[in-house]
């Protein structure tokens, strides 16, 4: 039938609908492997922290609205709060409380609090969105998982790379690189067991040892991929270190109301035309980090939000809302047809990447190249003095 089909197209394009065939074939057969690093066949290990099963990922459901409750494990700070859950969304945000249902254009804070919610959120891409297809099987997906560091010498150390594990191979990446897993988990282990040492007793009480943690899907322990979180922020975060992180990447996900593909003929030209982009926010339970990595973004609005293909009409949003009409910080090019720049430019050093501070206001790290937007001086909490006298 493929070969039939194939004959009423030109030579070049035939060659394509091949190559589209073999290509999807090898992505299935991939699905199932333990160590298969998506990135890496993008071209994405420079902007995205590792995601997906090989590395405990969790996955949401096939479907558009199945959000999920995750439990973080830690205390997150967030706009004068402190969270430890989170509802991911397949609809590009993470949030703190449940939304109210409501159709573009979005307004935060909403206008009608506190007769309607104000619902805390971050998100990297507020918009309705779909999991793309391909025939039956699902090319799109949303992965998260919490990461912490040891905090007892029975602790399970998680290391993805390490050539021993039973369903890896000799995977490593350029985020992995000049690392021994063992010297680390030695050097953290034995720090944990001489603090415990330390502080056995408390007012003349012995201190209760927790039982050590385990990796599961879904959270980690993965002090080197802190590790890397900390040297991204700490030139805006002296000392500052990731004791925590929540990872959440929507993977090839579609704009709402997108067609599915039948022909697996189409995998090539329909996963590059998807969305792929991350969040990251990571915490020492006392400042808190959000990173917006943006791998790929090919739309800006759904077909309910008044788009045609995928663009028009009311695009998404990309900021932070307080809730309960506290506030809310868009980033540059929010609601606007040119948002897919934010994977073009950045307000640090690498491009698609943008940090901010979000504990208590929001403070956006560094300059951005942005053509939008104001000027930050200094902290509002901080004091500039400038001498405005003539010599």
């Amino acid at each position: 039938m493929d070969q039939q089909k194939d004959s009423e197209f030109t030579p070049k394009i035939r060659k394509k609908r091949q190559t589209a065939r073999q290509n999807f074939q090898t992505y299935a057969q991939n699905l199932d492997r333990g160590d298969y690093d998506m990135r890496v066949e993008e071209g994405w290990t420079n902007i995205l922290y590792p995601f997906g099963r090989w590395v405990q990922d969790e996955e949401l459901m096939g479907q558009a609205g199945r959000e999920k409750q995750a439990n973080l494990g830690f205390d997150c700070p967030y706009f004068g709060y402190r969270f430890n859950y989170t509802f991911v969304y397949p609809m590009g945000f993470v949030s703190f409380a449940t939304p109210s249902y409501a159709l573009p254009p979005y307004t935060f804070p909403n206008p009608e609090w506190p007769k309607e919610r104000d619902h805390s959120f971050i998100a990297p891409y507020y918009a309705d969105t779909a999991f793309q297809r391909i025939g039956s099987i699902k090319i799109s997906n949303v992965f998260y998982r919490s990461v912490h560091r040891p905090r007892l010498d029975d602790d399970e150390y998680y290391n993805p790379y390490d050539p021993t594990r039973s369903n890896t191979g000799n995977q490593q990446t350029n985020t992995q690189t000049n690392f021994n897993p063992q010297t680390n988990q030695q050097q953290q282990q034995f720090t944990n067991q001489n603090f415990n040492t330390q502080q056995q007793t408390f007012a003349g009480r012995k201190k209760r040892q927790m039982p050590g943690r385990t990796n599961q899907p879904g959270m980690v322990i993965d002090p080197q991929l802190l590790d890397n979180i900390t040297n991204h922020v700490q030139d805006r975060a002296n000392g500052w270190r990731a004791e925590h992180a929540f990872i959440v990447t929507w993977f090839r996900m579609s704009y709402g109301g997108a067609p599915r593909a039948l022909d697996v003929s189409q995998f090539d030209y329909v996963k590059d035309w998807q969305n792929t982009f991350q969040l990251v926010i990571a915490t020492d339970e006392i400042r808190t980090f959000a990173i917006f990595n943006y791998a790929r973004l090919n739309w800006t609005s759904s077909t309910d939000a008044g788009g045609l293909n995928g663009f028009g009409g009311n695009p998404a949003y990309s900021g932070f809302n307080g809730g309960n009409g506290t506030g809310y910080y868009p980033l540059p090019y929010s609601g606007e047809g040119r948002i897919w720049k934010l994977g073009v430019f950045s307000n640090g050093v690498t491009p698609g990447r943008w940090i901010h501070r979000v504990d208590e206001v929001i403070v956006p790290a560094g300059c951005t190249n942005a053509s939008t937007g104001g000027v930050i001086t200094a902290p509002p909490w901080s004091i500039s003095l400038v001498n405005l006298k003539q010599p």
